[in-house]
């Protein structure tokens, strides 16, 4: 088929539900906004920080590797070629929720097709998929990833228990006590948990400069992709948005 643009873009129209996650600081928003063969996106934090704009402050702290990840996550999902490492990098970015505004039927099914996404929901405004056991802060108990409320303190619990911090360069404590660095869990910065809880206090990294940033970003609008062909299994229609599957964009 056409060649779709790749371009990084500010967001509108972002759901109350999914703006009240992010401003509460527990994940961010990855936004596609459709316009034909061309795609725009966005990833969003707190009171709506993008990422590589200047002028309102940066997601992600404006690191340059997070941007580069960004941009590859939302070329894959637009294209329809998402694997199975599409989840562990939304995780690893702390996205909780992708957002999707002037998708066609065809392009909601190829979104739909990534494997791991939750399932989606869809009005006349846009569509909505959730990211499982995805967020900036993610208790991990025997395997199980499980998103925190930041404001909320760590509830005690067993030995072994680990935090993972979707951050640039974190330094993390609860009561007090600064964590234990350990071995990163899927390139996210981990820590080791203690028994008690407690609050969690963060302290982040420096950012890049914000120009640095968008030189970054500006190769990644020169991207193209081959634009996302339908399918047509049980397991792509089960995930795919209500108005997509009655065949409405």
């Amino acid at each position: 088929a056409g060649h779709a643009g790749l371009q990084r873009e500010a967001s509108t129209g972002v759901p109350a539900f999914i703006r009240k996650d992010a401003a509460a600081g527990a994940s961010r928003t990855l936004a596609l906004s459709y316009d034909g063969d061309r795609v725009g996106w966005v990833l969003l934090e707190d009171d709506y920080l993008h990422l590589g704009d200047g002028e309102r402050g940066l997601a992600f702290g404006g690191s340059t590797e997070a941007a580069a990840l960004a941009g590859a996550v939302a070329q894959r999902l637009a294209a329809g070629t998402a694997d199975e490492q599409i989840l562990p990098d939304l995780q690893r970015l702390g996205v909780g929720s992708l957002w999707v505004t002037g998708a066609t039927g065809e392009q909601l099914v190829a979104i739909s097709n990534a494997p791991g996404l939750g399932v989606g929901a869809s009005d006349e405004q846009g569509a909505n998929w959730t990211v499982p056991g995805s967020g900036r802060l993610v208790l991990v108990v025997d395997g199980q990833r499980s998103k925190l409320d930041p404001a909320a303190p760590l509830p005690a619990g067993p030995p072994g228990r680990v935090l993972v911090v979707a951050e640039p360069a974190p330094a993390v404590s609860v009561a007090g006590r600064p964590l234990e660095r350990v071995p990163d869990a899927a390139g996210a910065p981990t820590f080791a948990v203690p028994p008690e809880g407690g609050v969690i206090e963060r302290s982040l990294g420096a950012g890049f400069p914000w120009w640095t940033l968008l030189q970054g970003l500006g190769l990644l609008a020169l991207l193209t992709l081959a634009a996302p062909a339908a399918d047509t299994s049980t397991a792509a229609r089960g995930r795919t948005p209500r108005r997509a599957r009655r065949g409405q964009p």
